[in-house]
């Protein structure tokens, strides 16, 4: 029974290119650090005094009755005046909205007015106090999200530079590394393929 033994050239190995020597080596891939994150620190609301929320309230008072008369409809008896002269409707609300330019669309305005009300009622003093919060609330949210669109914006051009720099780089790794493995090198340590007939052909030498 014949055995047959491959030799391996050390001076033939040591002649090859880098690359075809490359394709022998394990490769060992370094894991990715984590991203650093930043924790996002919440800025403290600083404290209103007393005397400076007296202050705001007077001239918001001053506002809303400001409103009131200008939108008032002369319409009804002297009760419907009254009552009119001390709630504000939506037509005023939005006037108000527009007249200090506040940046929110009209539909989110309507929105802040039927949630800062009962039943869609006009708004008494106390109801318009609340939903200049709620007016706040809401364009800080629209300032908010605004900024995270233009950050993914960012993120999404710099990828894609970085992915158009490193393309060349992929290219050319996958050329070496695919004449790595058709070099004769390679191709001398490639196992035949397999055929049912070999096992019937050492089942005899074995017998013999």
């Amino acid at each position: 029974m014949k055995q047959s033994v491959v030799l391996l050239d050390l001076q033939t190995l040591s002649s090859k290119t880098s690359a075809e020597t490359d394709a022998f080596k394990v490769k060992v891939r370094t894991p990715k650090r984590p991203r650093k994150t930043f924790p996002i620190k919440e800025t403290p609301v600083p404290e209103v005094s007393p005397a400076l929320k007296t202050l705001i309230d007077k001239n918001l008072l001053e506002i809303f009755k400001f409103y009131c008369k200008k939108h008032l409809n002369q319409q009804g008896d002297f009760e419907q005046l009254d009552y009119q002269r001390n709630v504000l409707a939506h037509k005023g609300y939005v006037n108000f909205c527009k007249d200090f330019k506040l940046p929110i669309s009209g539909p989110n305005i309507t929105e802040v007015f039927k949630k800062s009300t009962v039943n869609n009622q006009p708004h008494e003093y106390e109801h318009f106090s609340n939903s200049i919060t709620n007016l706040g609330m809401r364009i800080n949210k629209a300032k908010a999200e605004e900024k995270k669109k233009k950050i993914q914006e960012i993120r999404y051009e710099l990828k894609k530079r970085t992915e158009s720099k490193e393309a060349p780089k992929k290219k050319e790794k996958a050329d070496m590394d695919a004449d790595s493995t058709t070099s004769p090198l390679v191709q001398s340590f490639k196992l035949p393929d397999w055929n049912p007939s070999f096992k019937s052909k050492f089942a005899k030498k074995s017998d013999d």
